[in-house]
C-alpha cells in the first residue's frame, strides 16, 4: 500500500476545499515569512553571552529536527521499520525535555523583560492587550508542544491499531503532524534569532543580560 497515496486519500483531510488554480502555501514559506519588515539581525560574535547561548541551543534544535525530517522521509518510503521507530522515539524524547527546557529558560527569564520594554518604546499591537513579538513567540512555544503530542500520538497508535489499512492512515496523519512541527519549529528558530534576539540586544541594558546569565547559571 502507497502511504504517500494513503495521505493524500485520508478521510481526515480529503473533504478539505482548496482552490484549483491557487498555490498552496506551506507553514514552512508563508509569503515573505523569511524577509520580515523589521529584522534586526546580530551577528552571532556580537550577541551577549547569554542570547549566544540560546542561538546554541537552536543549533542543537535544527540538528534533531534534520534527523526528524530523514527520519519521515525513510517513513514515507519505506514504513514505519523498528529502527524508524527508535529514532523517532529518540527525536520525540528530546522535543519533551531538552526543548522544553529551552523554552522555559526564554519564557521565564528573557520574554518577561523584553515584553515590559518593547511595551515601553511603543514596540507593539495596536490592540488593547497590547501584544508584543514576544507573546507570538510564546504562542509558537505552545502550538509545537500541541503538534508533538499530536504527533506522538498518531505514530504511536499506528503500530497498535490491528487493522493495518487504519494503521497506515493513523502514520500517515503523525508523519504530517511531524513535517509541519520541523517547519513551524524552524521559522520559530528564524524569527527569534533575526528579531527577537535583534530587539533584546537593543533595549535590553548589558548589567540586565549579564543577570539573566547569572540566574541561567
Amino acid at each position: 500500500m502507497d502511504m504517500r497515496k494513503l495521505a493524500e486519500d485520508d478521510p481526515l483531510i480529503r473533504n478539505v476545499e482548496k482552490d484549483p488554480g491557487g498555490e498552496e502555501l506551506s507553514p514552512m514559506d508563508p509569503p515573505d515569512a523569511f524577509e520580515p519588515p523589521a529584522k534586526e539581525a546580530v551577528p552571532y560574535e556580537q550577541l551577549h553571552p547569554f542570547l549566544k547561548r540560546l542561538v546554541d541551543d537552536h543549533r542543537r534544535i535544527v540538528e534533531r529536527l534534520d534527523a526528524l525530517d530523514a527520519t519521515v522521509a525513510k517513513v514515507e518510503a519505506g514504513g514505519l521499520s523498528a529502527e524508524a521507530a527508535a529514532a523517532l522515539t529518540e527525536v520525540f524524547a528530546f522535543i519533551e525535555a531538552e526543548l522544553a527546557v529551552h523554552h522555559r529558560r526564554e519564557e521565564r527569564r528573557l520574554f518577561p523583560l523584553l515584553r515590559e520594554r518593547l511595551i515601553a518604546v511603543g514596540e507593539h499591537s495596536a490592540s488593547e492587550a497590547k501584544r508584543t513579538g514576544v507573546d507570538v513567540m510564546e504562542d509558537d512555544h505552545l502550538t509545537a508542544v500541541k503538534q508533538a503530542a499530536v504527533a506522538i500520538g498518531f505514530v504511536g497508535l499506528s503500530s497498535r491499531l490491528p487493522d493495518r489499512k487504519s494503521g497506515l492512515i493513523a502514520l500517515a496523519s503523525g508523519v504530517r503532524q511531524c513535517k509541519a512541527l520541523s517547519e513551524a519549529l524552524r521559522l520559530h528558530i528564524f524569527r527569534e534569532e533575526n528579531i527577537i534576539f535583534g530587539q533584546a540586544q537593543k533595549h535590553l541594558s548589558r548589567p540586565e543580560l549579564d543577570q539573566l546569565a547569572v540566574e541561567q547559571g
